[in-house]
């Protein structure tokens, strides 16, 4: 399939630079949606499980305990909700209501297409029905999708946020996506103006560091792997650098998926969560 859409699009740049940019866009905003692996259907069937309106589609929303305390999970692009289910039980017992959604496009939410700011507009429906949340517990692309909610209402409020691993430039995953399908500078062009135009905004002043100097934390925390191969160790030290209150704890073989189930860093988060 790269083969055929890398083929793909470099004849229909030949015919359309805008017709590819089009068609390149669509792809960008189309998540694999991965199947759920056991252990996250395994907690998921756990939950209370409700369906929630949103534009023209519904977004699954779970929902683990009744305890005054919040503490909501945000994933990250090409997972789901369950992908953060080892905090779940850890959360419960220490009297924090748990919830969690699918975003857009992912999970068992609907949808075929998504984007960050769409993803954004999600969890921003869900905050705002939480409205003060104890603590948000977020993986990868969900650390960015939750700074952006949060920051278009400011009455919710968060205290607490602990990234298991961030980016930092939106322009990253631009540039990443283009060297994936060979894309030529032309379609880049006219991809990134369709973008901005759309989204109203910059692509290259997008960033979670950004984000970071309007975000008021009691405390904020960030794991990452040092030799993570998907985001980069540097992405994490730059928002560390940026974000009032934040420790960056640095871990080794973790990875960027199974960071979420290693022990080492439930035990962070339990430690974090009793002080």
């Amino acid at each position: 399939m790269l083969k055929f859409y890398q083929t793909y699009l470099r004849f229909l740049s030949i015919l359309s630079a805008k017709l590819a940019a089009n068609v390149a866009f669509k792809l960008f905003c189309t998540p694999i949606n991965k199947k759920l692996r056991d252990r996250e259907i395994e907690v998921l069937k756990t939950a209370r499980c409700e369906d929630i309106k949103f534009e023209d589609i519904f977004i699954k929303k779970y929902t683990w305990g009744t305890s005054s305390k919040t503490a909501l999970l945000v994933h990250g692009w090409e997972s789901n909700a369950g992908s953060l289910g080892a905090f779940v039980k850890l959360l419960n017992e220490n009297d924090y209501k748990v919830i969690a959604f699918d975003c857009p496009a992912h999970g068992q939410s609907g949808g075929k297409q998504t984007t960050l700011f769409k993803n954004s507009d999600a969890a921003l429906l869900i905050c705002n029905q939480i409205g003060h949340i104890d603590l948000a517990i977020t993986h990868s692309f969900g650390s960015v999708v939750l700074m952006n909610a949060i920051l278009h209402n400011k009455e919710i409020s968060l205290d607490k946020l602990i990234m298991i691993t961030t980016p930092n430039e939106l322009q990253t995953a631009f540039d990443d996506f283009y060297a994936l399908l060979k894309i030529n500078n032309k379609v880049r062009l006219k991809m990134e103006q369709k973008v901005e135009k759309v989204y109203q905004v910059k692509i290259k002043e997008m960033t979670a560091s950004s984000l970071c100097h309007q975000i008021h934390l009691d405390m904020a925390m960030i794991i990452h792997d040092k030799q993570d191969k998907i985001i980069p160790f540097h992405n994490a030290e730059t928002v560390a650098k940026n974000l009032k209150n934040c420790k960056l704890i640095p871990i080794e073989n973790a990875g960027h998926y199974k960071i979420l189930w290693d022990q080492r860093v439930v035990d962070l988060v339990k430690k974090e969560i009793l002080i």
